[in-house]
């Protein structure tokens, strides 16, 4: 019998007190990450469309107070332009041109 076959079928050792302690709180708390976790990324995403909007209504105040549709137009394309979906041209920025001009 060789010294790896040998080391093979030694009996494994029981899981310890503290060991087995530590498991199950690290598999209490999984859930818990995890769903701190998915709440993080759609605050996230929450904050983002809300200071797009915010910043459309802004402009569109800004603008309204000149009444002509096309300084409106221009004020609201000068906002949007900070958006870096927008200066990338893809499905971001169909739909924050979308909501800057209903």
């Amino acid at each position: 019998m060789s010294f790896r076959q040998a080391k093979d079928l030694r009996p494994t050792r029981p899981l310890t007190l503290r060991g087995g302690l530590v498991l199950v709180v690290a598999i209490a708390l999984l859930p818990i990450g995890i769903l701190l976790v998915v709440q993080a990324l759609s605050t996230l995403n929450y904050s983002r469309s809300l200071i797009g909007n915010q910043l459309v209504t802004s402009a569109l105040a800004t603008a309204g107070r000149e009444g002509d549709p096309l300084i409106i137009a221009r004020q609201v394309l000068l906002t949007l332009s900070a958006n870096p979906q927008v200066r990338a041209g893809g499905t971001g920025c169909r739909d924050a041109l979308k909501s800057g001009f209903g």
